[in-house]
């Protein structure tokens, strides 16, 4: 295993003087209390920069929450903070955002072959752009319900 001399481990290690004149055991144990006060200041830092919620859940409402994130593909915590954040910004919670991706860029397809086809069939210029404005009307539309529901007043 290639050792990292510039690592804030080794530099811990060298200003304990262990480097050059401390035993196994003391290397050991000096990492070991090296990783414990790295992991207290993370965890530190992540209280602070951090807000954390305890939410309680009987049986029925486990079960309901663990079905929904098996099927979107969170784990639970996940989909808790994913579907309350998406409700809050009125947005969908997207199982597979990749997916909608396929479906945006399939859409940019047609337009662009709809343009292509106008371009290369001679259609009349203003033939043309009512079926681009058509496609472009519909895209703006799909992709819209895919990533925004729909607001009830």
């Amino acid at each position: 295993m290639r050792v990292r001399k510039h690592s804030a481990l080794y530099a811990y290690l060298d200003k304990q003087g262990l480097l050059s004149k401390g035993t196994a055991e003391e290397i050991i144990a000096a990492k070991e209390a090296y990783w414990k006060k790295v992991r207290t200041e993370w965890q530190k830092n992540k209280r602070t920069n951090n807000k954390k919620y305890e939410v309680f859940l009987n049986k029925i409402e486990y079960q309901i929450i663990a079905r929904a994130a098996k099927s979107t593909g969170y784990s639970k915590v996940a989909y808790l903070k994913q579907s309350a954040l998406a409700y809050t910004n009125k947005k969908y919670l997207v199982p597979r955002i990749e997916l909608l991706y396929d479906v945006k860029e399939l859409l940019a397809l047609t337009y662009d072959s709809m343009q292509q086809l106008v371009e290369e069939k001679n259609v009349p210029v203003s033939l043309g752009d009512i079926l681009l404005t058509k496609i472009e009307h519909l895209e703006n539309r799909i992709l819209e319900l895919l990533f925004n529901p729909k607001e009830t007043a």
